[in-house]
């Protein structure tokens, strides 16, 4: 079915078109911009659980702060190993993980992300979440896939228990005599 624009047309009537074509996987142009938009299915890997488990373990540590991707780099060497630019925590943005921080004015805010309740009881392993999920210019449109636990990202359970027990291993506080 094509789409007939009309001077009664609204936007409402559009999106619900556009929605049903693109979860058909079908690319639409738009008839008031002349954009084409298209869908683009996100999965959950293994590289986002180890980035949002350091940021987990940092928290624990440090405070529920927004931390900066460079921050997070420096603090575990695991984030340079895994860590695909700030794309792993956009990303997570989407299953509601982490959040970045608001924008301010005069400040640079991106890059600073800070885990959410929600991302605090994924690598608890408390909840399961669907392993993808379909954006569509930058918006989520619906969730697919299998429910999945941080534990199914990895390659075992053990995998999983080992990673935890690095990133929220208490680091040793300098005493004033060392």
């Amino acid at each position: 079915m094509n789409f007939v624009l009309t001077e009664n047309t609204t936007l409402a009537e559009w999106k619900k078109y556009q929605a049903s074509e693109l979860l058909k996987g079908k690319a639409v142009i738009c008839p008031f911009c002349g954009q084409t938009s298209s869908n683009n299915t996100l999965s959950l890997n293994k590289t986002n659980a180890i980035c949002l488990m350091v940021l987990y373990g940092i928290s624990q540590k440090e405070g529920d702060k927004f931390y900066h991707v460079k921050e997070l780099e420096e603090k575990s060497h695991l984030m340079a190993i895994s860590m695909n630019g700030g794309g792993d925590f956009s990303r997570m943005r989407h299953w509601g993980f982490i959040e970045e921080m608001p924008k301010v004015k005069k400040v640079r805010t991106s890059g600073y992300w800070r885990i959410t309740d929600r991302g605090k009881e994924f690598c608890e392993n408390k909840l399961s979440v669907p392993k993808a999920i379909m954006v569509v210019s930058s918006t989520v449109a619906c969730l697919t896939g299998d429910p999945v636990t941080i534990i199914n990202l990895f390659d075992s359970p053990s995998s999983y228990c080992d990673l935890m027990k690095e990133v929220t291993k208490s680091t040793p506080k300098k005493t004033a005599v060392e």
